[in-house]
């Protein structure tokens, strides 16, 4: 992409907000999303804002910024999923900027630019951006913080209000995550500007940081004792990396496919963008703040995918470089080829996976007619790409193909997998019974079907998790029982049990099964009762 063409910030805004705000407030809850939002609503209805609770319970898992952001849309906004999400699209946004502006000083305005748009159109972070968590805004946070620092490096002595601000914006990132903030900003913010180490400069960032990140964990420890801090310090952070407690058995490299699946179609160009950084010392230093950034994520042994997402900045800038160069030669050619044409037969795939579904998920036909409509036209530009990889022409294949066909996609399957898929009539049903018959308890034994996200936030209904049959002591009504379809067959013997309803629903990998020609067979989750007088066995 010539220097120059690509200018304004416009372009990747537009290019993101479809994909990060169509059903955003349908969308079912997902992984964490409903400690940050029954935490954020306990605040703002009980007004104690300085312990987090979950499910009525002090909860110290993570630091109070997200819960304090989260209530606070809660009540400009309203008691919504969507209002809490809002804070998570508008830190993809501020991120999505803060990228560019860091590319722009460090490689050029059509770096910066090309940077901007990279970002906007990655799956993973567009991803990320939907969901009510702490990392979209570690992410932006972080990336201030660097940016801040990034400016004092270039004013010299007469930095001192930067500085400061720097370190107290990453006193807010400590406080959205914890310590993981200072991998994610100090790394790249040394590699950037080298004499921000210094012990002059690094006591004015200490100075910012020190009065945001250490007053509520202080609080803690005099009102509360050292429990919670050695719960979120030892437990969530430590433990978390470096024992067998949150072990996920993936190997090393495990981040390396993370990028280039979440990545795509721009991981595909990360080659190109590390090439000649012996001659290219900013590139150089971007690219080992990554390495050394990763190495502790990669050696630690609780691995999930999205831990990545704050270094999807520094790898948009990478592409970008490389998607920037103005003389492609053979080999680039060639690897750009490879990256149109694999996204290419990835989007066709998509519009396969709707007749492989069961009823009732079967995409309705105008849905179809729409996924496939958005795939034929991606894949048509990919191909086009591929047939001519020059820099502007795969990028804007590349952008233009994500931006047309993320929207639909998110329209299309959120519809499909939630609003009309069983379990949530599973959900009708227990609210109902429980309507029905008040003081009834629920148990979950295995919540493969995800329901409880959905009885806690929309319905503020607790749940207990065993896997015990037995009608708990006392004269109480016997509990619901939300049994997955395995723990009913190791029960079927029991004819104390009694069951209410039995709803198919979709296994987690079933899309990729779809994806991959295999047939999509839905599993079922049960919910039942011990009759009366009865009890069940474990």
């Amino acid at each position: 992409m010539e220097q120059g063409k690509w200018t304004g910030l416009g372009l990747p805004l537009a290019l993101a907000a479809p994909v990060l705000l169509v059903l955003l407030g349908v969308a079912p809850l997902q992984r964490a999303e409903v400690y940050f939002l029954d935490a954020a609503r306990a605040m703002l209805e009980t007004g104690d804002w300085a312990v987090p609770r979950f499910r009525s319970e002090p909860f110290f898992d993570k630091p109070p910024l997200l819960y304090w952001l989260f209530g606070a849309a809660f009540a400009a906004l309203g008691t919504e999923r969507v209002a809490a999400r809002v804070v998570s699209v508008a830190a993809a946004l501020l991120a999505i900027g803060l990228t560019r502006s860091l590319g722009r000083r460090f490689f050029g305005a059509a770096v910066g630019d090309v940077a901007a748009l990279v970002l906007a159109t990655t799956p993973g972070f567009l991803a990320m951006g939907r969901l009510a968590m702490a990392d979209m805004v570690l992410t932006a946070l972080c990336l201030a913080a660097v940016a801040l620092g990034a400016a004092a490096a270039e004013r010299g002595e007469d930095a001192r209000g930067q500085l400061l601000a720097s370190g107290a914006v990453l006193g807010l990132a400590f406080l959205a995550k914890g310590p993981v903030a200072l991998l994610f900003a100090l790394v790249p913010l040394a590699a950037l500007g080298p004499a921000l180490m210094r012990p002059r400069a690094a006591a004015w960032i200490a100075a910012g940081f020190v009065p945001i990140a250490v007053p509520w964990f202080a609080w803690l420890a005099l009102t509360l004792g050292t429990a919670p801090l050695e719960h979120f310090f030892w437990r969530e952070n430590v433990a978390r990396f470096a024992t067998d407690a949150y072990a996920s058995g993936r190997g090393p490299l495990y981040y390396v496919g993370v990028y280039l699946t979440l990545g795509l179609p721009w991981a595909l160009l990360l080659p190109l963008g590390l090439r000649g950084l012996a001659s290219a010392p900013a590139a150089a230093r971007v690219a080992a703040a990554v390495v050394v950034a990763l190495l502790p994520l990669s050696l630690s042994r609780g691995k999930i995918e999205y831990y990545l997402l704050p270094l999807y900045p520094w790898l948009a800038l990478l592409v970008a470089r490389g998607l920037v160069a103005a003389n492609w030669d053979r080999l680039s050619r060639g690897l750009a080829r490879l990256a149109c044409a694999l996204p290419a037969i990835s989007a066709l795939a998509l519009a396969a996976i709707a007749p492989r579904l069961p009823a009732p998920w079967a995409l309705a036909p105008l849905e179809v007619a729409a996924l496939v409509g958005a795939t034929l036209l991606a894949s048509a530009a990919l191909g086009a790409a591929a047939l001519r990889p020059e820099p502007a022409r795969v990028g804007v294949a590349m952008a233009g193909g994500v931006a047309l066909v993320g929207p639909v996609l998110v329209a299309t399957f959120l519809a499909a997998t939630w609003e009309v898929r069983p379990q949530a009539e599973l959900v009708r049903r227990i609210v109902a019974e429980l309507a029905r018959e008040p003081g009834t308890g629920v148990v979950v034994c295995h919540d493969a079907a995800h329901v409880e996200r959905a009885l806690l936030f929309d319905h503020r209904i607790v749940v207990r998790h065993a896997c015990e049959l037995a009608a708990p002591g006392g004269a109480g009504p016997a509990p619901l029982l939300v049994l997955h379809d395995d723990d009913l067959a190791r029960f079927s013997a029991d004819a104390s049990l009694e069951v209410l309803a039995r709803e198919p629903f979709l296994p987690a990998k079933a899309f990729q099964r779809a994806l991959l020609g295999e047939s999509v067979t839905p599993r079922f989750v049960v919910l039942a009762r011990p009759r009366p007088g009865q009890s069940g066995s474990e």
